[in-house]
């Protein structure tokens, strides 16, 4: 037997047997000469799958991406505004050393020209009671 003969007998037999699997189970199944593997429609359901599951991944990747741009902004907003606040409490604290320097400074000059007032009152009653010339306080 040649191996054309072979190859011809398997067919028929193959044939044969899904027929009569077909009828038997009442299986309706068109023989195209290739049998049906379950390999191909594993593979486009693997297709199908990973295709939908890729467009879930993109999109989670997508929100994700999204979720951390947005906190990424808050942070930065925080900043800004903890940044601004320290700015305002350095304004404030200079304000009112600046304040408080001025008072001190106003107390100062207060002194001072009760300090020269009281030295020309001195020099005053020095003056009528000796013809002595005493120098007058000058800032």
């Amino acid at each position: 037997m040649s191996s054309r003969h072979r190859l011809q007998i398997s067919n028929k037999l193959i044939i044969f047997f899904i027929f009569f699997t077909a009828v038997a189970f009442g299986w309706f199944y068109r023989y195209e000469g290739k049998l049906p593997t379950l390999r191909k429609k594993g593979k486009e359901k693997q297709k199908k799958k990973s295709s939908k599951t890729e467009t879930q991944e993109q999109k989670k990747n997508k929100k994700e991406l999204e979720f951390e741009q947005k906190l990424a902004k808050e942070k930065e907003e925080m900043f800004e505004r903890e940044k601004q606040l320290k700015i305002n409490r350095l304004v404030q604290e200079v304000s009112e050393t600046e304040r408080e320097d001025m008072e001190e400074s106003e107390k100062v000059q207060h002194w001072v020209e009760r300090l020269c007032q009281t030295r020309l009152e001195q020099i005053s009653s020095a003056e009528n009671e000796s013809p002595e010339v005493i120098l007058p306080c000058t800032l």
